[in-house]
């Protein structure tokens, strides 16, 4: 059975401060990605040189990642 878009965005909403129910949401299916993504990806702490490198890496590796960060 499909959850309804308005239901799933509304659940993903409400974990927009759990990253780790976010990252389940994002892995559970297609269509929560880009939602879950968004939340995940809004802001961006970088500690050190080594995450710098890694974040950069996959902004590159992706079109969208890019425009998510605020």
């Amino acid at each position: 059975p499909c959850v309804p878009v308005e239901v799933a965005e509304g659940v993903i909403d409400g974990l927009q401060d759990d990253h780790p129910s976010l990252r389940s949401c994002a892995l559970t299916c297609q269509a929560w990605l880009p939602r879950s993504r968004a939340h995940l990806f809004r802001t961006v702490h970088i500690l050190d040189l080594a995450q710098s490198t890694s974040l950069r890496d996959i902004l590159t590796s992706s079109s969208t990642l890019p425009q998510l960060i605020q």
